[in-house]
């Protein structure tokens, strides 16, 4: 899985955003950072911020 440590979007960490992606709604989000984001187009980020948003979870 790539590292994303340090990898930027706009300013902000993909790493971050991701996290936030998985926190709020779609529409909550763009209110927050005024864009669209979608971790699936940074292969491994979405497993990555998955597996920091739910510790425990299986997969």
């Amino acid at each position: 899985m790539r590292n994303y440590d340090g990898v930027t979007y706009k300013g902000h960490k993909v790493v971050d955003l991701a996290v936030a992606w998985f926190k709020m709604s779609n529409d909550d989000f763009f209110k927050v950072y005024g864009f669209n984001f979608n971790p699936h187009q940074y292969p491994g980020l979405y497993e990555k911020a998955r597996k920091i948003v739910y510790p425990d979870s299986e997969g």
